[in-house]
């Protein structure tokens, strides 16, 4: 039987599969190889994605796996298997067991715009006591919302706290026309790799920056920033009085949109209890109102649609200047209590 995308999913070329690293298991193969059962489509093909003359490839476990997965179904519809596809595992087959084989890059694609981020399983960072460069679910869904509420950043100076891999700050620098967007990290190796991803996207408006949110020297980059951005940062309940009160400190006029991964419900309370005095607004509350914002090249197979998620993801618009009291009830809406 041949497979078919999930229902509202739409489908991608091929190559963008490869290259945001979809799960070789989820891609809809049946219905993506029927144009390139002839030769001459695989070897455009082949040119397309293992072969395509780039800096910023895939982790080469992950291109084996992907070729593996495509012979097996080319076999499947056509008798016409292309030699180069064969030729690429056997030439990659003994490299499979080395750390570089688990590093390169992941691509987003929005239109005809992309950026490319350094990917590495490897364990090396994990090992550096950081996950550092991992895209947790929080952060797909705020560079979705950001992709949809480009208005948020368009034209204003953005300054990321803890961006790990730089996907949302990126994102807002690529996708959603910022002025001026400064990545923030306060782990030393991910602050290098950071730089490295900057580098590889080529975006003149992207700066990075060591910031530790025990740390007031560096109160310059919260005075120059208009809009503060963060995600999946409050899991941790022995670093989350830092981190709100480093958000405590931007500007009068500033904003900060900040985007959690509801994980405990105890966790998620402590961290409420530190937003008394400030403004804030739940603009997305959990998995329902992500429907229709959530972006398909965000989650590229490895992070649940909203109809999947077994926790809640709250997006919280925070402004230092509370309006009023905080509406506890409201935020605790966020979490289905």
């Amino acid at each position: 039987m041949a497979s078919a995308a999930p229902e509202g999913v739409s489908l991608f070329p091929l190559p963008r599969y490869y290259f945001s690293l979809y799960p070789v298991g989820s891609i809809p193969w049946a219905l993506l190889l029927v144009p390139y059962v002839t030769w001459e489509a695989q070897e455009a093909l082949i040119d397309e994605t293992i072969y395509a003359d780039l800096t910023c490839s895939p982790p080469l476990k992950y291109s084996v796996a992907f070729v593996k997965r495509l012979v097996t179904e080319l076999g499947r519809i056509t008798d016409e298997v292309h030699d180069l596809w064969y030729e690429f595992i056997a030439q990659n087959n003994a490299e499979l067991n080395t750390p570089e084989s688990e590093r390169g890059f992941i691509a987003y694609r929005v239109g005809d715009s992309s950026i490319s981020l350094g990917y590495d399983v490897s364990g090396r960072f994990i090992e550096q006591g950081t996950t550092g460069l991992s895209q947790w679910e929080a952060g797909r869904y705020l560079a979705s919302w950001l992709v949809a509420n480009k208005c948020a950043v368009e034209g204003k100076d953005v300054l990321e706290l803890g961006s790990g891999s730089g996907l949302v700050g990126l994102v807002a620098a690529g996708f959603s026309a910022a002025r001026r967007v400064v990545l923030t990290d306060g782990n030393a190796l991910v602050v290098k790799a950071l730089r490295a991803n900057v580098k590889s996207n080529k975006l003149d408006n992207v700066e990075v920056a060591e910031l530790n949110w025990d740390d007031q020297s560096r109160s310059d980059l919260l005075e120059s920033a208009e809009v503060l951005l963060g995600a999946d940062l409050t899991y941790d309940p022995t670093i989350v009085g830092a981190l709100m009160a480093t958000i405590r400190r931007m500007r009068r006029d500033a904003v900060c949109y900040l985007c959690s991964a509801v994980r405990t419900d105890s966790t998620w309370r402590e961290f409420l209890k530190l937003l008394d005095g400030l403004d804030v607004k739940v603009l997305v509350p959990g998995p329902a109102q992500w429907e229709g914002l959530v972006r398909e090249e965000f989650l590229a197979g490895r992070c649940p649609r909203p109809k999947d998620l077994d926790m809640d993801i709250v997006l919280l618009e925070i402004r230092p200047r509370a309006s009023c009291d905080i509406v506890t009830n409201e935020i605790d809406f966020a979490i289905g209590a």
